[in-house]
């Protein structure tokens, strides 16, 4: 398997797990009770599968170029009102409960379990684009404390040179030749990623 496929993987897993470990969690509160708690875990699966399907996509492909290219807050509305799409109808229609083989209950209030799983998925979505613009390995070394104490590490540094860049400058403007720099170092990402490599 190759690095950029085997980190799509550990991304849906780690989704499926957080997603999971949440709906539990928000189920717990309601009874305390194995049988909420596997419901809980249902609806979990469910949406996270669902958002993390789309993450795993929206991270490859035209999606991305398309995604990369809005601002922060326009990306993250995106992902958020895709969350919403998926987040409203399993709870509403009781998915979880009806694949646990239970009867729904017309009295549960179903916008309180909505409202949470869209703060939990938003919170969620946050974290990961945070993690996609420094990098997972550099969140993971901030998260643990790596770098509060100096070390030393060997390091190979590939420093890129664009042919005519100063002409091209010239002729496309700051914000154009900004523009280019930028989808330029996207498109070369995915083959620093794939040899295990942090951009």
């Amino acid at each position: 398997m190759d690095a950029r496929s085997e980190r799509k993987l550990r991304f849906f897993a780690a989704f499926l797990g957080i997603g999971m470990l949440g709906g539990g969690a928000f189920a717990m509160h309601v009874g305390v009770s194995a049988q909420q708690f596997a419901i809980g875990t249902i609806y979990g699966l469910l949406i996270s599968g669902a958002i993390g399907t789309f993450e795993v996509l929206a991270s490859s492909g035209p999606l991305r170029d398309w995604l990369g290219s809005l601002p922060f807050s326009a990306s993250l509305a995106v992902r958020s009102a895709f969350y919403a799409a998926v987040i409203i109808p399993v709870l509403y229609f009781d998915l979880g409960v009806l694949i646990a083989g239970q009867t729904p209950d017309s009295n549960q209030n179903v916008w309180t379990a909505i409202i949470f799983s869209a703060v939990f998925s938003v919170a969620l979505n946050l974290l990961f684009s945070i993690t996609n613009i420094i990098g997972p390995r550099t969140f993971l070394n901030l998260a643990t404390g790596r770098y509060h104490t100096p070390i030393e590490e060997n390091r190979f540094v590939l420093f890129v040179d664009i042919a005519g860049s100063t002409a091209l400058a010239e002729r496309l403007g700051g914000i154009g030749i900004h523009r280019f720099l930028d989808k330029t170092f996207r498109t070369l990402t995915g083959a620093v990623v794939d040899y295990r490599g942090k951009s």
